[in-house]
């Protein structure tokens, strides 16, 4: 197989929102820097009889996906606004395109789901370095599609 050259180079210009509707969305990308998924496993398990070598499998349901997003924390209410989201249960949708915010790039948006974690920012007195914090969010999937706004 000859090798691609159609590959995303980088995330640097990648653009995150979340939403109340999934349908109006606020943009956080000037303070989020990484998003990290995890989950999504499809159960199986496995059965054996007496005759035979091998494992009858059988597969079940996907679990949940988990997003974790760390931001800066600043001043602008963004973390505020969703840990009070956190706080009172408020589920929320995400959507990441990893290229950027233009029409027609592909995007992955998740389903509702709440945020399940958003604790208070990290802080190190021996850096110089802005301080962050991650929340997580759980949704049971996310679908690929192509960002229209």
């Amino acid at each position: 197989m000859v090798q691609t050259t159609s590959y995303l180079k980088s995330c640097k210009d990648a653009f995150i929102e979340y939403s109340l509707n999934n349908s109006t969305w606020v943009d956080i990308s000037g303070i989020a820097n990484s998003v990290n998924f995890g989950g999504g496993e499809r159960a199986s398990g496995e059965a054996y009889t007496f005759n035979g070598d091998t494992a009858l499998v059988g597969a079940g349901k996907r679990a949940p996906i988990e997003a974790t997003v760390s931001i800066v924390y600043d001043t602008s209410g963004t973390y505020s606004t969703l840990r009070g989201y956190y706080v009172a249960g408020t589920w929320i949708y995400l959507r990441v395109t990893p290229a950027g915010d233009n029409p027609g790039d592909e995007c992955w948006t998740s389903s509702l789901g709440p945020i399940t974690g958003c604790p208070p920012p990290n802080m190190d007195a021996a850096t110089g370095d802005p301080p962050t914090v991650e929340f997580t969010h759980r949704a049971g999937a996310w679908t690929v599609g192509t960002l229209t706004t």
